[in-house]
């Protein structure tokens, strides 16, 4: 019989409401520890944890993945475009970043590669397509659209793309 996984533990827990176990399953997808590493996840879960009133842990973690989420992945939640990608088709491409999340570590130092980093974004349309990009190729989506309807017209940076407090909620 295989060994649980911390995961495996604390899951139950949390589905219980218990806000202690919450917190730590937030702090387990913050590290990519039995789960796939997702900054939203973890943002949620501490959310959570904090409503359901843990006062220790989850409001402390809540200010440090915010505080990641701001370094590391400043579009997060908000409207973007598709740009530079091998795939054609999918340039100018708008939807949602609702994730962000690390897959390989640097084996000397256990750190989260940079490269490795990728945005989920839902694709705009019926289906609501997931797709996995580099952060280099999701630019945050302009409010005035100058470039032509449809497709993938208008374009570039809004200014003062990935500062606080700025684009749709």
């Amino acid at each position: 019989m295989a060994t649980p996984s911390l995961t495996d533990i604390i899951d139950p827990l949390q589905a219980q409401g218990h806000a202690f176990a919450t917190a730590h399953l937030a702090a387990c997808y913050a590290n990519g520890w039995g789960v796939d590493h997702s900054f939203a996840e973890a943002r949620r879960l501490c959310e959570l944890a904090v409503a359901r009133g843990d006062v220790k842990i989850a409001p402390v973690n809540l200010q440090r993945f915010n505080a990641y989420i701001q370094q590391h992945c400043p579009l997060l939640g908000q409207r973007v475009v598709l740009r530079g990608l091998n795939t054609a088709a999918l340039n100018g491409t708008r939807g949602t970043a609702v994730d962000f999340g690390f897959s390989e570590r640097n084996p000397e130092t256990g750190n989260w590669l940079t490269a490795s980093g990728r945005y989920t974004v839902r694709l705009d349309g019926p289906e609501g397509r997931l797709v996995k990009v580099r952060a280099a190729n999701v630019e945050e989506e302009e409010d005035d659209w100058t470039g032509g309807a449809g497709g993938g017209g208008g374009g570039g940076k809004k200014k003062g793309a990935g500062k606080k407090g700025r684009g749709r909620k």
